[in-house]
C-alpha cells in the first residue's frame, strides 16, 4: 500500500523543480512548526508565523499536496489529538482572530486563486456557490440592519459558512485525473491512521488523550476522557472515529471498487479499515448510515453474480480480521467484539425506549420552538446557544434559517442526482466506482439527517461536488484515470 502511496502523490513530484523528495514534508512540516510555535507564545511572533506561510504559499504553488493534507487533516483537528480553534488562536484586532486551520485554508484559497484562472473554465457547480455567499452576505447585512449582527458576529460566521471553499480549492488541485485518485487516496490514509489509533485505544480499553496543552476544555469530554456504553448488560468504551467523514468515504468506496474488480487489494485495505473504525466508535446513527450506503451501493451493482459472490469473500475477509484482533479486544470488550458490535446495532431497533432519545427528543424540541422565532433567515453561528442546539439537523434552520436550508438542500440534491447522472452513462471504470460510492455516501448522510448534523452548510455535498466536477470536465476530455483500461466509449 505504501508504495501505490508513493506511487500516486511521489511521481509527479520528483518530476517538479529538482526538489529532494524529504522536502515535500519537510518544508511544509517546518513550516507548521514554526506557526505552532510561534503562536502558542507571544503575539509578535504570531506575525512571524503569518509571514513564514508566505513562502509556504509559494511552494504549495507547484507542489498543493502537502498544504492540502495539512489542510484536510487539521479539518479533523489532526485526528483529534489538537483543537487548532483553542489553543491555537491568535487575535489580530479587537474582532478579528486566526487558527492553523485558518491560515492553511488562506494558502489553499490562494493556490486556487492562481491555479483555477489559467484553465479558463467555470466551475459545474459554481452558481450554486455564488448563490450560497450571495445569501450569507445579505443575511449578515440584514442582522446588522436590524442590530441583531455585529462583527463579533461576522468573524464567527465566516469560519463556519464558508466551507463551499473547499470545492473550489480541491478542484484547484486535481489537475489531472490521476489527482482524483490521489485525493481518495488521502481519504484513505487519514481513515486507516484513524482507525489504527481506535485499534489501539480498544486494545487498551480507554482513550488515547492528547497533550494537555493542545486540548481545549470543551473536548476533553469526547476525545480526552474515555466515555463508556452499556451493551448487553456490559459496559464498554466509547470511541468515536477521529475522522468519522474519511472512514465512511473509504469504507463505501473501497467496497463499490472491491465488487466491481477496481484494484481490489488497495481498496479492499481502505474498505476493510473503514468499516472497522466504524464499527467500534459503536455510534448508532452511524451504524444506520453505513447500512443504508451499503444497501446503495449493492442496489447500483451491475454484475448482480460477480458482486455478490467479492461481497462474500470480502465478508469472510472482514471477519478473519476481526476473529484474529479478538483476543487484543478482550479488555475492553469482555466477550466477543460481534456480540458487542451486533449487541449496539439492536439498540436501533428499540432506540425509542431508550433514555437517550428522549433527551434528544427534548432538545430538538427546544431548537424548534427557538428556530420558530427567527425562521426564514435564522440566527447564524454568533447568535446561536449550544443549549439550543440538538443532535439533528434541525440546527441547519436554527442558524440558517428556511431560506438557508432550503438552499443547502437544494445544493446536496443536485450534487446527488448530478453525480447519479454521470454514474448512469459512465461505462465500467474507475471513475464510475467512485460516483457509486459518492452516491452512497450523500444517501447516508442524508439518512442520518434526523440524529446527526450532517448536512449543516452543505455538509459532504462539498467534497462530492469537487469529485464530480472533475470526473465530468475529463470526461469531456476524453481523459481517464486509467488510462490502460480506459473505456473504450464515453
Amino acid at each position: 500500500m505504501i508504495g501505490r502511496i508513493q506511487e500516486d502523490l511521489g511521481g509527479r513530484v520528483r518530476q517538479g523543480a529538482g526538489i529532494p523528495p524529504w522536502a515535500i514534508l519537510a518544508i511544509p512540516l517546518l513550516a507548521l512548526a514554526a506557526s505552532v510555535l510561534a503562536m502558542s507564545t507571544k503575539q509578535a511572533l504570531a506575525i512571524l508565523a503569518l509571514a513564514l506561510m508566505v513562502p509556504f504559499a509559494v511552494y504549495s504553488m507547484r507542489h498543493p499536496y502537502p498544504a492540502l493534507i495539512l489542510y484536510l487533516l487539521a479539518k479533523t483537528n489532526f485526528l483529534e489529538f489538537v483543537q487548532p480553534g483553542t489553543w491555537s488562536r491568535v487575535t489580530l484586532a479587537p474582532a478579528v482572530s486566526i487558527t492553523i486551520t485558518d491560515m492553511l485554508m488562506v494558502v489553499m484559497v490562494i493556490v486556487a486563486a492562481k491555479r483555477l484562472p489559467r484553465r479558463e473554465e467555470k466551475p459545474v457547480f459554481m452558481t450554486f456557490v455564488v448563490i450560497w455567499f450571495a445569501y450569507v452576505a445579505v443575511r449578515f447585512m440584514f442582522g446588522m440592519a436590524v442590530g441583531e449582527s455585529s462583527l463579533d458576529d461576522a468573524t464567527m460566521n465566516i469560519r463556519y459558512q464558508i466551507g463551499w471553499l473547499d470545492y473550489l480549492i480541491i478542484i484547484a488541485v486535481m489537475e489531472k485525473p490521476r489527482d482524483i485518485r490521489n485525493i481518495v487516496t488521502i481519504l484513505l490514509c487519514i481513515a486507516v491512521a484513524s482507525t489504527s489509533v481506535q485499534v489501539i485505544e480498544a486494545g487498551l480499553g480507554h482513550r488515547i488523550k492528547g497533550p494537555a496543552a493542545l486540548q481545549g476544555a470543551m473536548d476533553q469530554s469526547f476525545y480526552g476522557d474515555t466515555q463508556y456504553i452499556e451493551v448487553g448488560g456490559r459496559e464498554v468504551p466509547y470511541l468515536w472515529s477521529r475522522a468519522a467523514q474519511a472512514t465512511l468515504v473509504t469504507a463505501l468506496i473501497g467496497l463499490v471498487c472491491v465488487l466491481e474488480g477496481i484494484r481490489p487489494r488497495f481498496y479492499g485495505i481502505g474498505a476493510l479499515f473503514g468499516f472497522l473504525g466504524l464499527a467500534i466508535a459503536s455510534v448508532r446513527a452511524w451504524y444506520f448510515g453505513t447500512m443504508v450506503g451499503v444497501m446503495v451501493v449493492v442496489a447500483m451493482q451491475r454484475r448482480r453474480i460477480e458482486s455478490a459472490a467479492r461481497f462474500a469473500v470480502a465478508l469472510w475477509v472482514l471477519a478473519g480480521v476481526v476473529v484474529l484482533l479478538a483476543p487484543f479486544l478482550q479488555n475492553s470488550y469482555g466477550s466477543s467484539p460481534w456480540a458487542v458490535w451486533l449487541g449496539r446495532a439492536q439498540q436501533i431497533t428499540n432506540y425509542s425506549g431508550q433514555q437517550t432519545f428522549n433527551d434528544r427528543v427534548d432538545r430538538a424540541a427546544r431548537t424548534w420552538e427557538t428556530a420558530r422565532q427567527s425562521l426564514w433567515i435564522g440566527y447564524g453561528w454568533g447568535k446561536t446557544s449550544l443549549a439550543n442546539m440538538s443532535e439533528t439537523s434541525l440546527n441547519t434552520i436554527l442558524i440558517h434559517g428556511i431560506l438557508g436550508t432550503a438552499l443547502i438542500l437544494g445544493m446536496y440534491l443536485y450534487v446527488l442526482h448530478s453525480a447519479w447522472r454521470l454514474w448512469s452513462i459512465l461505462p465500467q471504470c474507475e471513475e464510475r466506482a467512485y460516483l457509486a460510492g459518492l452516491c452512497a455516501v450523500m444517501i447516508a448522510f442524508l439518512a442520518m439527517a434526523f440524529s446527526q448534523d450532517s448536512l449543516n452548510a452543505g455538509g459532504f455535498a462539498v467534497i462530492a461536488a469537487a469529485f464530480v466536477d472533475r470526473i465530468w470536465v475529463f470526461r469531456q476530455r476524453g481523459l481517464w484515470i486509467d488510462e490502460a483500461r480506459a473505456p473504450a466509449s464515453s
